[in-house]
């Protein structure tokens, strides 16, 4: 059901503002979440029969006695419990098989979809005007990425606080380490708990590579062999490659596996000073200028896909990005079984430190957050909880969304479906996290230059350099944030 959306004010942010302020502020000096029962106990009246010896004959007497006993408790009122989020291919059937599993096992709490008829990034906006027009929502699905937004705003609970929520620290220590890693890097605490992931990569047709030769068992693995096959993959489809190198998601991913292919760490190129001036380095310029040679060539497809469409524009291309299983599952939608299609890594850029190649992605995904405002906070945590648990992850697996818990790589769900569970799975286990604070100023600087390279043939160090100028001036932004903590 599309919910009526209304118009953000000033003032409706300023009251918003204010309202989360205080809802933190009252949250500090409310206790932990219990539900007392009450027990209601009577004295009544009871006539009862003994058997008595009068004058050495026994008689049977009546006698009243008092009792004290405990009258049975009033039936609960049930709660309705609304979950807020976007309408989604994969979410809303996901809601449709946990929904009743939980009522059954809490049959005191109603649960229903109150689902926007939006993409997931207005949906998050719409939330914002509907908190400030004082609605007053219990949980809602929510992107990680944007959680952010939602915590400067301080209208999230703090979850990792067992005291309060309880059976939180079980939780964590099931979920992918570098998902709990970026959330806590750049928020401190966890304000979502996660319930899938996104693992992004590069995907492959492992028939139009035989086709033209090549070795589809072996994808390539540096930006020489990456070039190899796009120029052998010419006349396999529309074009080599879509949104490779045109699109500002796209590039952000590539440039987020950065770290993990220059360190032996999880961070985020918005993590530390180490990363300062990234897109001003060698290995970055570089990669910039294989891009603009792809696109020069040809090789791409010119355009993203209009929202809404597909990821291939309906189009067939032998190499494209795809969001996880989600992906696969719209590969398959639009053009059939027909082919068979595989995850690579990230081409290691020049001078890489890894191996490998990288695969980007983990810490982006969904989750699920309780309101301060919210009037069922102990009814939300019983759902939240209950969809992390492996049968409702596993759920979450069915419908194209890669669980959040480590421990499914052996779970039967594996093997429904489409084959790219198992190697979503294998892949999430070394994904790098994708940025979090900041992410779309930071994907909006990289992208107004790129694009200016691309199109108005802007030199690649001069663009690389402006957009690193703004980039360090956005970490200052987040390093501040943190030091305010």
């Amino acid at each position: 059901m599309a919910l009526k959306d209304t118009r953000m004010t000033r003032r409706g942010l300023l009251r918003l503002s204010c309202a989360g302020a205080g809802a933190a502020l009252l949250a500090a000096c409310q206790p932990k979440i219990v539900e007392v029962e009450k027990v209601v106990t009577q004295v009544v009246k009871e006539v009862v029969k003994e058997e008595v010896i009068v004058e050495g004959t026994p008689k049977v007497v009546e006698k009243i006695v008092e009792k004290v006993v405990t009258a049975p408790p009033a039936p609960k009122e049930k709660v309705e419990l609304a979950i807020y989020g976007f309408q989604g291919a994969a979410l809303e059937p996901t809601f449709a098989a946990i929904a009743p599993r939980f009522m059954e096992q809490f049959p005191d709490i109603d649960v229903l979809s109150k689902s926007y008829a939006a993409a997931p990034g207005e949906t998050e906006e719409r939330m914002i005007t509907r908190l400030a027009a004082g609605e007053r929502p219990d949980t809602m699905w929510l992107h990680t990425l944007r959680t952010y937004e939602f915590v400067r705003l301080q209208v999230l609970e703090k979850l990792n606080d067992d005291t309060v929520y309880p059976g939180y620290s079980e939780l964590e220590a099931a979920i992918f380490p570098q998902m709990i890693a970026r959330l806590k890097l750049d928020m401190e605490d966890v304000y979502i708990m996660p319930n899938c992931i996104d693992i992004h990569s590069p995907t492959y047709n492992l028939d139009m590579a035989d086709a033209a030769g090549l070795d589809a068992d072996n994808p390539p693995k540096t930006w020489e062999e990456y070039l190899v096959w796009l120029d052998a993959l010419q006349g396999q489809g529309t074009w080599p490659v879509d949104m490779l190198v045109h699109t500002a998601w796209a590039i952000m991913l590539y440039l987020a596996s950065y770290p993990g292919m220059y360190t032996d760490t999880i961070v985020t190129i918005a993590d530390t000073e180490a990363f300062k001036s990234l897109l001003d380095t060698e290995p970055v310029v570089e990669t910039v200028k294989l891009f603009k040679d792809i696109f020069d060539k040809g090789w791409v497809s010119p355009e993203r896909a209009a929202p809404g469409t597909n990821f291939f524009n309906d189009q067939l291309v032998p190499i494209s990005f795809t969001p996880s299983n989600r992906g696969y599952k719209g590969m398959e939608n639009a053009i059939g079984d027909k082919f068979r299609w595989a995850p690579m890594g990230y081409p290691l850029p020049p001078n890489a430190k890894k191996a490998e190649p990288a695969v980007t992605g983990v810490g982006d995904g969904m989750g699920q957050v309780i309101f301060k405002i919210a009037e069922h906070k102990a009814e939300s945590w019983e759902w939240i909880k209950f969809c992390t648990q492996v049968e409702q992850e596993a759920d979450f697996g069915r419908n194209y969304y890669t669980p959040a818990r480590a421990d499914m790589g052996n779970h039967p769900y594996l093997d429904e479906g489409i084959p790219q569970h198992k190697q979503a799975v294998d892949l999430a286990v070394n994904g790098i996290p994708r940025v979090g604070m900041e992410y779309t100023r930071i994907e909006a600087v990289i992208q107004q230059e790129y694009q200016r390279v691309l199109f108005e043939d802007k030199p690649v160090e001069e663009a690389m350099s402006f957009a690193s100028q703004e980039f360090d001036t956005l970490l200052l932004a987040v390093q501040e944030a943190r030091a305010a903590r």
